[in-house]
């Protein structure tokens, strides 16, 4: 019956966050919250957390990210527009 916050560097799909989340709740432990420094902002992983009703927080994100990159002219509109393309659907991405 405690309450357990699940701590992570790195949000993908969030499936080694729920290994960790339902190893405590197999154990009767409450999670309700994971926090991480970083989340890709992945549509799976947004489902799995709302799923489970796990509340993600993180430092940053993608989309920060990539836009500081263009910003700071680290990468241009055309690789921003490519790298947002990837986001949307990261498993079957090619680049052409």
């Amino acid at each position: 019956g405690k309450t357990y916050i699940v701590v992570e560097d790195l949000i993908s799909t969030g499936s080694s966050s729920f290994n960790t989340i339902n190893a405590v709740r197999g154990k009767n432990g409450v999670v309700e919250h994971c926090i991480a420094i970083f989340t890709y902002e992945l549509e799976k992983s947004k489902t799995n957390f709302e799923s489970a009703n796990v509340k993600l927080l993180t430092l940053t994100n993608f989309t920060s990210f990539v836009k500081t990159a263009l910003q700071k002219k680290y990468i241009t509109k055309v690789e921003l527009n490519h790298i947002m393309d990837w986001k949307k659907h990261p498993e079957g991405w090619v680049a052409v």
